[in-house]
C-alpha cells in the first residue's frame, strides 16, 4: 500500500512540476523552486512539519497514510509543531510528500541529513 501511495505521490509531483513550469503564478513557482532544489541535492532528507496550516484534517489524512500511524498518534504529531515527520528519507520521496502537504496548505521544511 505504501509503495502504491509513494508511486502516486512521485507521479503527482512530476505532473505538478510540469504544470508549474508552464504557469506564471509567483506562489506556485516558489513551490517548484523548493522541490527542484530538493531533487538536485539528492541526499537523504529529514522532513519537518513547521505549520499544518488551516487544513489540519487533510494534513492528518496524508500523514496517516504515509506514516501508517493511528489517528491519535498522527493528531498529536500535527499538534506538536514543529515536528520531525521522518528522517533519512530519499530526496524524491521527501519532495513528493512535501508537495502533497504544501498543496493542502502545510508549511514543510526539508533538511539535509548530515
Amino acid at each position: 500500500m505504501k509503495k502504491i501511495i509513494l508511486t502516486l505521490l512521485v507521479s503527482m509531483t512530476a505532473l505538478f512540476l510540469g504544470s508549474v513550469r508552464s504557469s506564471a503564478t509567483p506562489a506556485m513557482s516558489e513551490a517548484s523552486d523548493t522541490v527542484t532544489v530538493v531533487k538536485a541535492t539528492g541526499g537523504p532528507k529529514t522532513i519537518v512539519l513547521v505549520n499544518p496550516g488551516e487544513n489540519k484534517v487533510k494534513v492528518i489524512k496524508i500523514l496517516r497514510e504515509y506514516l501508517g500511524l493511528g489517528l491519535k498518534e498522527t493528531h498529536a504529531l500535527v499538534n506538536s509543531t514543529p515536528a520531525i515527520i521522518k528522517e533519512n528519507v530519499p530526496a524524491e520521496e521527501a519532495a513528493a510528500l512535501a508537495t502533497s502537504l504544501k498543496e493542502v496548505g502545510a508549511e514543510i521544511e526539508l533538511k539535509e541529513q548530515k
